[in-house]
């Protein structure tokens, strides 16, 4: 998979991070940008307007959802988010007993893609 730095690194602008990192996902091996472009293609409750959020935009849903166990988060799954690290890592959340991380892109990760109300 293609590892390059896209410097998509803002903890807060998620919809921009996903439209960034979705548009290098194309081809035949679309990883590893695909939670991005899950976000980004995802049509869900009449709304097309989804994205994969950005660290501090998932950081204050997961933990301002009672430590990430509201809100349809699970307490023991780890979410990617779209802010990157460098080439080959990026932002996750999850799982109660550890802080927050970056980890390997090619490792398993739920996605949670969110969408800003309006």
């Amino acid at each position: 998979p293609d590892t390059v730095f896209r410097g998509f690194t803002s903890p807060i602008t998620g919809p921009a991070n996903t439209a960034g990192l979705a548009a290098f996902g194309n081809g035949p091996s679309p990883a590893p940008y695909r939670a991005a472009r899950a976000c980004d293609e995802l049509t869900a409750s009449g709304h097309s307007d989804w994205y994969l959020p950005a660290f501090d935009e998932l950081y204050t849903l997961y933990w301002g959802a009672a430590y990430g166990t509201a809100n349809g988060f699970s307490g023991s799954a780890s979410y990617w988010t779209s802010t990157e690290s460098d080439a080959n890592t990026a932002r996750k959340i999850g799982q109660i007993s550890s802080s927050p991380s970056v980890k390997a892109r090619t490792d398993s990760h739920v996605v949670r893609c969110v969408r800003r109300g309006g």
